[in-house]
């Protein structure tokens, strides 16, 4: 095997991460109808009239937010690898108008930073950081369902303010990586936009099929995203079963199967139906 920082003849440019984008290019009730979890918006929008949307301002309101709300979730979340934002670009957002608490029944329960930028000529909307008190982030059930409440706001807003996109961050490159998962459920598409850090990865024929079944990985081939998984023999009713549960990615080109043999029609059909004949299915390296 071989793990490249330069391409060498035979490796795939394996990305490191990506970034998820929900269109909305369409009426809101059919943004929300597309998404996987769709009972997760509906519950979000039956809390919705419960909720005001607040922005902060000024520079002590900032902080304020940013120590209760924002850095402790950061913290939680991420851990070792959490890059806390600064106190001045925190200020920077809030002076912009970018920096907004939701309160609930008049308490406040979240807080997102969120910005507009252009792309290839649309407008998107960026869901750049969240934020939510200790007692929130704590408590499972209420922060599942904080948490689907901010994004909806954030959508709502985004699809009424006339954004194209609106653009959910990026996550790890990881086909089950659970954020990456998260906000696939919520109706959010694979985009290589802005995601240059990349290996570049070499597996020999004989081990891919258990690499690629134990690691599946996102490659990048001539500017198009493909997913690949392994099939090792004896694994085909577990990978039709990982297709339809894990791997129903929107923007993907391609889903190429690195099997131990021949790959048989009943995992052929179960991928095209899963991808409905708008991603290809390729085998072999």
């Amino acid at each position: 095997m071989l793990v490249s920082e330069l391409p060498l003849p035979g490796t795939l440019r394996i990305l490191v991460s990506l970034r998820i984008l929900i269109d909305l290019r369409r009426p809101f009730a059919d943004v929300l109808a597309s998404a996987p979890a769709h009972n997760m918006w509906v519950k979000a929008e039956e809390l919705a009239p419960r909720a005001r949307v607040v922005a902060v301002t000024d520079p002590a309101g900032a902080d304020h937010v940013d120590e209760v709300m924002l850095a402790p979730f950061a913290s939680h979340r991420h851990q070792e690898r959490a890059r806390q934002a600064s106190h001045d670009a925190i200020r920077h957002f809030a002076r912009h108008g970018n920096l907004h608490v939701v309160h609930l029944d008049g308490e406040a329960v979240a807080a997102r930073i969120a910005y507009s930028y252009r792309r290839n000529g649309s407008a998107h909307f960026m869901a750049w950081r969240f934020g939510y008190p200790r007692e929130v982030f704590s408590d499972q059930r209420r922060f599942t369902e904080l948490n689907a409440l901010n994004a909806y706001l954030a959508l709502r807003e985004a699809h009424a303010s006339g954004h194209a996109f609106f653009d959910f961050g990026v996550c790890p490159a990881q086909p089950e990586n659970g954020i990456l998962q998260y906000k696939r459920m919520r109706g959010g598409a694979l985009s290589t936009a802005g995601c240059h850090q990349s290996l570049f990865l070499r597996v020999p024929r004989e081990v891919a099929p258990e690499f690629y079944w134990s690691r599946p990985l996102f490659s990048v081939e001539r500017g198009k995203l493909i997913l690949n998984v392994g099939l090792p023999s004896g694994r085909d009713e577990e990978l039709i079963g990982r297709v339809g549960r894990l791997y129903g990615f929107l923007g993907l080109w391609a889903v190429r199967l690195h099997a131990s043999g021949t790959v048989n029609e009943k995992v052929m059909s179960a991928c095209q139906r899963r991808y409905g004949g708008q991603t290809h299915i390729l085998i072999g390296t």
